[in-house]
Parts: structure tokens; C-alpha cells; sequence
């Protein structure tokens, strides 16, 4: 009698491992004994891929810290050590170091006083009634303008110096004494002593050239 061997379990290869835990499967459960996790019919042991991933993990978390050194860096460059940031609002401000003083404001200049002025002495009036006429029977002395035998230009004469102010007149010398007869006179004015007409005439020789003080007495 031909005793039937008991079939054999296949051999475990030991390259099949599971991707979840890493215990050894069959590569055709459709689930890990251990973990539970899905294995399937196609199945192939996968790379050792950890080391790969590790490193590049390791890679990037040394390139985030660089990073972060140099920007806290240049960012502690640009602030400078005696200025502390306090804020982002509307105007975007900077204080000093506490241990700084803050610089004295500077002093507001005084308002520039107004200069006072020295009013102007107010004009001559002008004397717009035409020449005037020596007082009757009055002896004192005058600032003789002009001797002319003209009576226009006399008029003239006698006229202008009026505008600019002076009593100006015209008298005829043949009614005076000490007059060169047949002339007309312009005067200006009649004062107590030859001093004050003489500093008269000086006073209007600018305009007058050849103005001088003069007695006068009606004949």
C-alpha cells in the first residue's frame, strides 16, 4: 500500500517582506498575518527607501535653519542694535534704546519784531493863489528868488516856487527903496533879521541858484 506523502508548505522567500511592518509574508497572502497590511498578488519587495528619505529630510531641515539664521541676521543688520521696532501701524515707527536720552528739542525762534518807523514830515502845503503881494508899509527882510524885467517871467517864477511851497510874491522896485528901478522882484517870505532869511535862502538855492537875503522898505 503507497502511503501519500502530506503536501509540503511552500518555502517563505525571505527576500518578501511586508512594506508596513517588515515581517516576512508570503508573496501571495493578500494581507500581512502581522499588521494587517494589503500586500497583493504582485507584490515585489520594495527598495530600502528609508535611508534616501531620511537624508533628504535631514537636507531640508539644515537648509530651513540656514535660512532662518540669515534672514534674522540681515533683519538685525538693517534695525541696528540701539533701535527697537514698535509696530506696524499707519506710520510704521522706530523708538530709540531705552538707555538713550532723546535729543533736546530745538528752541522756536521769537517772532521778528516790527521796526518802528520814523514818519515822514508831511509835504508843503502848496500855495496854488497865485504870487503874493508884499504887505503894505512893511519893512522887514525877504529871500530875493529872482530880479527880472520880465513880468511873465517873474509871474512864473513867483508861480512855481508857490507850488513847491514857499509864500512866494512879485513886487515892483519902483515902489521900494533901494532898488535898481524898472524891475519886478521875486521874494519868498518875510522875517524879523537877515540870519533867518539868509538860512532860508540857502535852504532854496538847489531850485532858486542865486537866492539871497535882502532888506526890504516900501518907499
Amino acid at each position: 500500500m503507497q502511503t501519500e506523502a502530506p503536501p509540503t508548505t511552500p518555502a517563505v522567500d525571505p527576500q518578501a517582506t511586508c512594506p508596513g511592518c517588515g515581517k516576512p509574508v508570503d508573496r501571495r497572502q493578500p494581507f500581512c498575518l502581522e499588521c494587517g497590511h494589503r500586500i497583493g498578488q504582485t507584490y515585489r519587495n520594495p527598495p530600502n527607501w528609508r535611508i534616501p528619505m531620511a537624508l533628504i529630510a535631514l537636507l531640508v531641515i539644515a537648509a530651513g535653519v540656514a535660512a532662518g539664521y540669515g534672514i534674522t541676521q540681515l533683519t538685525n543688520k538693517d534695525e541696528g542694535p540701539d533701535t527697537i521696532t514698535v509696530g506696524t501701524g499707519p506710520g510704521g515707527s522706530t523708538a530709540a534704546d531705552p538707555g538713550e536720552t532723546p535729543p533736546a528739542p530745538a528752541p522756536t525762534p521769537a517772532p521778528a519784531q516790527p521796526q518802528a518807523t520814523t514818519p515822514a514830515p508831511a509835504p508843503s502845503e502848496p500855495n496854488n493863489s497865485g504870487p503874493t503881494e508884499w504887505p503894505k508899509d512893511q519893512k522887514a527882510y525877504t529871500v530875493v528868488l529872482l530880479t527880472t524885467k520880465s513880468k511873465d517871467t517873474a509871474d512864473e517864477t513867483a508861480r512855481k516856487a508857490g507850488a513847491s511851497g514857499l509864500d512866494a510874491g512879485v513886487l515892483k522896485s519902483d515902489d521900494f527903496k533901494r532898488f535898481e528901478p524898472g524891475l519886478y522882484v521875486v521874494f519868498a517870505g518875510q522875517y524879523d533879521n537877515v540870519d533867518a532869511a539868509t538860512d532860508k535862502a540857502q535852504q532854496v538855492s538847489g531850485d532858486n541858484p542865486g537866492a539871497y537875503a535882502r532888506f526890504v522898505e516900501p518907499k
